[in-house]
């Protein structure tokens, strides 16, 4: 909007929507966890409230709120990775040997499939490049919540596939957050976006 330069519309989007209140909500759990992250966001916001406040840059707002989404997607990485209960392995205990219970009750369609391959892509790449957050935030969405959905079901198809591909998202659910492993990520990022093509292909979803 800012770059169309549509003053009302971009005023209306930041203020009306939830775009401004999470920005405020997310700041105390945030700062938690990450406290340069939680100030980045913080002055990042706060310099674009004068900006809309005051006499309009729009070129500067257009660049202010480009550097907001990208903390937020920051934060997703650093919360969502504290929020994934991380499986108990211990001696004697697999926690791949039974189904995994599913997440949600979305759809196992092409696009929802081929859309978190994607993101696991983007995660493994992300980690490549040193990039921690955006490498969790990648994985944390659906690609960890399809690999519980579609466990299930695969297991009824093909065991083993299924037990690789949750053997492999387990792996990475060691690795979030304070004990993160970049080169796991992206070593099994990349086993898992392939474990779930051929997932989609044995259940006939993928072609």
């Amino acid at each position: 909007a800012a770059q169309s330069g549509d003053t009302e519309r971009m005023r209306t989007l930041f203020y009306t929507t939830d775009a401004h209140n999470l920005t405020h909500d997310i700041d105390r759990p945030l700062r938690q966890n990450n406290v340069d992250a939680a100030t980045r966001l913080c002055e990042h916001v706060v310099t674009l409230e004068s900006q809309i406040g005051g006499q309009l840059d729009l070129t500067a707002i257009a660049q202010q709120t480009t550097n907001i989404a990208a903390d937020l997607q920051a934060a997703r990485g650093i919360l969502a990775a504290i929020t994934i209960a991380t499986p108990v392995v211990t001696a004697g205990f697999d926690p791949c040997a039974q189904p995994l219970a599913a997440i949600t009750t979305d759809q196992l369609t092409a696009q929802r499939l081929q859309a978190a391959i994607d993101e696991l892509h983007k995660a493994a790449t992300f980690a490549q490049n040193g990039n921690q957050n955006d490498a969790q935030a990648a994985f944390v969405g659906d690609p960890h919540n399809l690999s519980h959905d579609i466990d299930g079901p695969l297991r009824t198809t093909d065991n083993s596939l299924a037990v690789k591909l949750c053997q492999s998202i387990v792996a990475i659910e060691l690795h979030l957050g304070d004990k993160y492993d970049a080169q796991i990520m992206q070593t099994e990022a990349t086993t898992a976006a392939d474990l779930i093509q051929q997932a989609g292909q044995a259940l006939g979803i993928l072609t």
